[in-house]
């Protein structure tokens, strides 16, 4: 069942089983980190402080219904140092260079989405 956890920048958190009940904790607030987890157990294991990625490069992504899209990089090296670099853009930047057929402007890429259901942020990135 999945579940959402907020964390605070001061590393205490809390897991919701509503989105509703996530959105009410992290209205207004600033600094806070919010996502879904597939289980309880993986929210609780975040809490308890997350997994132990093994060396190598990773990236993982997010998005959200406004065409948003987080994206993390993260490298692990072998003496347990790692390097996180976080990428916050928009479905709109993404395709903004034209390089997918059919999605090679602005207008294309608002079209795609909105047959997808998803709108143009109104205060969001733009190409």
């Amino acid at each position: 069942m999945k579940v959402y956890i907020v964390t605070e920048p001061d590393g205490t958190g809390r897991i919701y089983d509503t989105w509703k009940g996530c959105q009410d904790a992290v209205a207004g607030k600033r600094g806070l980190r919010y996502q879904s987890v597939s289980s309880r157990e993986k929210a609780q294991e975040m809490l308890a402080g997350g997994r132990v990625l093994p060396p190598g490069s990773y990236a993982f992504t997010d998005g959200n219904a406004a065409a948003g899209v987080g994206i993390v990089l993260v490298e692990q090296g072998p003496d347990g140092s790692s390097s996180i670099q976080p990428i916050p853009t928009s479905v709109y930047e993404v395709f903004a260079d034209g390089q997918v057929q059919g999605l090679q402007s602005a207008e294309a890429v608002s079209e795609a989405l909105e047959k997808l259901g998803i709108s143009r942020p109104r205060h969001g990135h733009s190409p």
